[in-house]
């Protein structure tokens, strides 16, 4: 197992961030990446979510600097990927 640091610029200067070998799902993070945003994507047809928004939209809805963005990540459950919002 191999930690490392990040800076993620999202109020803590520094998240440790765990990597390790995961025999159970051999996914990229490229393709996993794409499968969270499908998932998004379909989320937001059902309308369980509104978005994404760029930058522009939300400052011009909330005033600039007067929101945060999220991150977004997938979590491996059950054989399937959940997307996951970080909300720090």
């Amino acid at each position: 197992m191999v930690v490392s640091f990040s800076s993620l610029g999202c109020g803590d200067p520094f998240i440790p961030v765990v990597s390790c070998p995961v025999l159970r799902y051999e996914t990229s993070v490229a393709s996993e990446r794409d499968a969270v945003w499908r998932k998004t994507q379909e989320e937001v047809t059902k309308g369980l979510m509104h978005g994404p928004f760029t930058r522009e939209e939300m400052d011009a809805a909330y005033g600039r600097g007067r929101w945060r963005p999220m991150q977004r990540f997938g979590v491996w459950q059950r054989g399937k990927l959940r997307a996951c919002d970080r909300g720090c």
